[in-house]
């Protein structure tokens, strides 16, 4: 069980118990007005007087301050939760540093070994600069045997030349003398020859190709100087690229392993030569050089300056503000190859996931196509519709998603360039749009589905109740998506603006009218179709004392051309707590001093005397305002 269907329990520990009347299935309302609720189903929480909202943990951390990190320890002793999986430690790099040091005690260099929690591993060499500090390369250093002191003083013992200062390490547990070679199989060096003269030595490779390799050459290196040399092979007893660690911790002991060694091999003549060890390289990054970078091709469009060809892009705004309108014409534009109201677009056949629904598109199709799409046989377009939500947060309903649009390529013999998600919030089925690990999974999917079909993805969001904030949920999705576009209604006027363009300047604000009409003949569907407008929306003359106010407080925290809005805030709560009518030091009263500055604000930012960018973090006057010449605040 996890976490997350514990949230009504941890929301009655923090509200009380639910108001009965206002709550209704999964929804549990809270407070005599139920301001505050709770989805038990999705396991996601908010507070509409504040405008907060969360999942879990969020909760948690509201209700118990004093866990302090230590959430999994303090629900258990609480309420006697099980451990959720997702709550336990993570598994964290281990990190090893190995010293290389010299025949008079004195560090060379080290072998610093990173083993990640994936399992992989990687090896860093350094030498220390003689100035406390490191130089990561040990070129110019002569090569020393791993354990050399203890070499030098135990000569009466056996050396053991395994592959590895982990092996190293777990005979010294055993009491034996062990060495090895930096930088693993196949980087013996000659210099490494001197320390073994008139000793007895014991090679043990590692249980692979490249082991096996590694150990012949080391023989044959060391037969000219060595009193005695035996090849102890375990590779009978280990699995596939196993080592003598492997060996002994499947229950083996000391006395076991000695045995082997009285029992092995002794190499009098030198051993073929087994040929060039392939040394596995380390996985990099592969990088770009400036005159790469110069000569890449221009950004390809899907739709000149507001989509492109092959990204990821995000259209919100409030419920009812046009933007499945919008969607809908670029997407039909994209099908039929037609420009998007002079923008040129990549024809290529769309899907359109109607997650909310297919109530009402048909109409709107049908006077798209006979006021922007006349001549167009509308059994042509190559447009379809997926008539549910699609799970993005679900790899098999991604593959099972994949593999439609691939059939449909297959049956009409050509490619889908544009997939329209409308909602983001229906594709999110289950999960929290709040949550930056949900919206990550979607985003992840959405990266598969563009790769997987060569494509473009658009997702149609909503807007947040904090206007400022710009999209609804987690801003892990606005820092994903290459292009963002808000948009905007007021009256029959529809703005359109691009506030992120990864790969190219955002496109300037474009307007629309909603035009009426209806499709067919008489008594035909009435539905909108958009056309370009130089009417621009009305701007609002009028602002309330709280708005002007809040206008004036924004005036004040100006810092060059952004408003400071811890500031602005600030002044603004201080005014209303003092002449503005709302007094008081009990959180009610806080509560309405905060909501009153994010009505005000977001009254602003709707009426477009402030301009909101970057999710709301960054806050300007529009110029025409801040010259005065637009409604004379100034």
């Amino acid at each position: 069980m996890k976490y997350s269907e514990h949230i009504a329990e941890v929301a009655r520990d923090l509200w009380g118990d639910e108001n009965k009347t206002l709550s209704h299935g999964s929804e549990l309302r809270f407070g005599s007005k139920g301001s505050k609720s709770v989805d038990t189903n999705k396991g996601v929480w908010t507070d509409h007087e504040t405008n907060e909202s969360g999942g879990f943990t969020d909760l948690c951390k509201l209700a118990y301050p004093e866990a302090n990190g230590h959430l999994a320890d303090f629900l258990e002793k609480k309420f006697g939760m099980a451990r959720d999986p997702s709550f336990m430690p993570k598994d964290k790099n281990k990190i090893t540093v190995f010293d290389y040091i010299g025949a008079h005690g004195v560090l060379e260099y080290q072998v610093i070994r990173t083993d990640f929690a994936d399992g992989s591993k990687t090896f860093r060499q350094r030498r220390p600069d003689g100035q406390g500090g490191w130089i990561n390369s040990i070129k110019e250093i002569k090569r020393l045997p791993y354990n050399l002191p203890e070499v030098l003083h135990r000569t009466k013992r056996w050396v053991w030349v395994v592959e590895g200062e982990k092996c190293v390490e777990r005979l010294r547990d055993l009491d034996i003398v062990a060495t090895t070679n930096n930088g693993g199989s196949g980087n013996w060096s000659q210099d490494l020859n001197e320390w073994f003269k008139g000793r007895k030595v014991v090679v043990v490779p590692d249980n692979d190709e490249a082991g096996h390799k590694h150990a012949a050459k080391v023989i044959n290196e060391l037969l000219p100087v060595a009193e005695e040399i035996r090849l102890l092979d375990l590779s009978a007893e280990l699995k596939a690229k196993g080592d003598v660690v492997d060996w002994i911790d499947s229950g083996k002991t000391k006395e076991q392993l000695i045995a082997k060694v009285k029992a092995a091999q002794v190499i009098a003549e030198q051993l073929p030569d087994p040929g060039e060890i392939e040394v596995e390289n380390r996985e990099t990054f592969q990088t770009m050089s400036i005159d790469s970078l110069m000569s890449m091709p221009p950004v390809k469009w899907l739709v000149d300056g507001l989509l492109t060809r092959f990204g990821f892009s995000v259209m919100y705004g409030q419920p009812g503000c046009g933007k499945t309108f919008l969607a809908l014409d670029i997407a039909l534009s994209v099908a039929i190859g037609r420009d998007f109201h002079g923008r040129p677009t990549d024809q290529g056949d769309v899907l359109y996931i109607a997650g909310e629904g297919v109530g009402g598109l048909g109409k709107r199709i049908k006077v798209w196509v006979e006021y922007r799409g006349s001549g167009v046989n509308s059994k042509e377009i190559p447009f379809d519709v997926l008539p549910t939500a699609v799970n993005m947060t679900s790899p098999a309903d991604t593959e099972k998603l994949i593999a439609t649009i691939e059939e449909k390529e297959e049956q009409r013999g050509s490619k889908f360039s544009l997939i329209v998600i409308d909602t983001v919030a229906r594709a999110l089925l289950g999960a929290d749009e709040n949550s930056a690990t949900d919206v990550g999974k979607f985003v992840k999917a959405c990266d598969i589905l563009r790769e997987a079909i060569g494509c473009a993805v658009l997702g149609i969001h909503h807007q947040g109740k904090d206007g400022a904030k710009g999209m609804r949920g987690s801003s892990a999705l606005l820092g994903a998506v290459d292009t963002s576009i808000q948009v905007k209604k007021s009256g029959s006027i529809l703005t359109v603006v691009t506030q992120k363009q990864k790969d190219a300047e955002p496109a300037d604000d474009l307007f629309y009218e909603m035009m009426s009409a209806e499709a067919g003949t008489i008594g035909g569907e009435t539905s909108v179709y958009l056309q370009p407008t130089d009417q621009r929306p009305e701007q609002q003359t009028s602002l309330s004392d709280k708005q002007l106010k809040a206008f004036n407080c924004c005036r004040d925290a100006l810092e060059g051309d952004v408003i400071n809005q811890g500031v602005a805030r600030d002044s603004f709560i201080y005014w209303l707590e003092h002449e503005g009518g709302i007094d008081g030091d009990d959180e009610a009263a806080k509560k309405r001093r905060r909501m009153a500055w994010v009505r005000s604000l977001n009254a602003l930012i709707d009426s477009g005397n402030i301009i909101s960018e970057k999710a709301g973090k960054v806050l300007r006057f529009k110029k025409e305002t801040d010259s005065g010449d637009e409604n004379g605040l100034f």
